[in-house]
């Protein structure tokens, strides 16, 4: 059972045929997607929750924490690991005995929490009976708003309840992947981990069906993207710095209308004296009153200040979009160059090198040669190919940096 919300169309549709879906029309957290889909499709004995964003998840890692759970008898079980950066992660607070006492966000953790390494995954099994009931106790009263999953963990201890854990040793299987970057990280990870049991059992041919597949794979994305000017186009109407000046710039016009509204008249009294020769008839003094109305002058200087500021805005804007250009450009010129780098390897390369090494396999089997030109030629094979997994990760690490500079995902 997978539980769906924002983008979940696109989630479905990548889902096995049979799998059960359920959607969380309200973004509550992680225990209100689980309570909802408890609530629709409940269940018995042992429930596995695992995140949808850890794609180096191992069965054989899952199959330990629900059997550790059903050999233990404990209300839950929880996966963890230890991180040397566990910046996101809930921490793991544990007992004066070793045992799990809580799980603490990190939004909602003080220092001493904080400097904990010992984090949890989103990765449980729990007693269905007890998980259905504690479900219902959670509460949204924290940093984010939202009813966290973690805090079972809490309530069940506070109800005298064991709640025990399973340590995964290598803290790369559980990365979650939240953008671009974290996505490069993952698949490397994965291709490091096919290449090296590959290379282990002495199978080259994998190792390079690996490389050319993956690489194939981000050049099939990344060639839908023509790069000018789609980048600068993107960056100009995804950038988060952008959409916050253009925000800015529409409340200051909004802030000139309101000075310009506010402007009125003058009345300044005055009292004037003329003095007047008439010398055909009389001379002397004419006294009177006049009134001046200069127009518009309360209100006046706060126009001005506030068209000082639009200014600037504006002017803050147009840099900002030509740096960021700028950058989109010199990204899109690298993750060409990258592209252009694997090609080359997949399709001059890496074929070269094979003729050459099947080249030396025939002369030897025919005797024309001794082992040492086949041992060269296979070593130089290798070599090929780990320097074609090398300008994958340059591609890749090209793209993100591609992405980072627009501020959006690649179409």
């Amino acid at each position: 059972m997978v539980v769906i919300g924002h983008g979940g169309e696109q989630v479905a549709a990548t889902l096995a045929a049979g799998v059960r879906t359920v959607v969380q029309e309200r973004q509550g957290g992680t225990g209100h997607a689980l309570r909802t889909a408890l609530e629709a499709h409940p269940v018995t004995g042992t429930v596995l929750v695992v995140p949808g964003d850890a794609p180096l998840l191992t069965g054989a890692t899952l199959a330990d924490v629900v059997a550790t759970q059903q050999a233990s008898g404990a209300a839950a079980t929880v996966l963890t690991t230890t991180m040397t950066d566990p910046t996101g992660y809930g921490r793991v607070v544990r007992d004066a005995d070793g045992g799990i006492a809580a799980i603490v966000e990190e939004r909602d953790a003080d220092e001493a929490t904080r400097a904990i390494c010992e984090v949890a995954v989103s990765v449980y099994a729990f007693d269905a009976e007890l998980l259905g009931a504690m479900l219902g106790k959670l509460s949204a009263d924290n940093a984010q708003g939202e009813e966290y999953l973690t805090d079972v963990v809490g309530l069940l201890r506070a109800a005298g309840l064991a709640v025990g854990a399973v340590r995964v040793a290598d803290p790369v299987e559980v990365l979650g992947v939240n953008d671009r970057v974290q996505l490069a990280a993952a698949q490397r990870a994965l291709r490091d981990r096919l290449v090296r049991a590959a290379m282990l059992a002495g199978d080259l041919a994998t190792v390079a069906e690996v490389a050319i597949r993956e690489g194939s794979a981000g050049l099939a994305r990344f060639a839908l993207v023509p790069l000018q000017p789609i980048g600068p186009m993107l960056a100009q109407t995804a950038s988060a710095e952008l959409i916050s000046l253009d925000r800015q710039i529409e409340a200051q016009r909004a802030r000139i209308l309101l000075a310009q509204a506010l402007r009125v008249p003058d009345l300044i009294p005055g009292f004037t004296l003329t003095h007047r020769a008439e010398p055909e008839f009389t001379w002397g003094w004419r006294a009177g009153a006049a009134v001046t109305l200069p127009l518009f002058t309360t209100h006046r200087a706060a126009v001005l200040v506030e068209q000082t500021t639009l200014d600037q805005l504006t002017a803050q804007r147009q840099a900002a979009l030509v740096r960021i250009q700028g950058e989109v450009t010199a990204a899109s010129q690298r993750a060409q160059a990258q592209r252009d780098l694997f090609v080359r390897y997949r399709d001059q390369i890496i074929p070269q090198a094979q003729q050459v090494e099947q080249l030396a396999q025939d002369a030897y089997q025919l005797g024309q040669t001794g082992i040492g030109p086949l041992l060269l030629a296979l070593q130089a094979t290798r070599d090929v190919r780990l320097r074609s997994l090398d300008a994958i990760d340059q591609f890749q690490t090209a793209l993100a940096d591609l992405e980072r500079a627009i501020g959006a995902p690649l179409p």
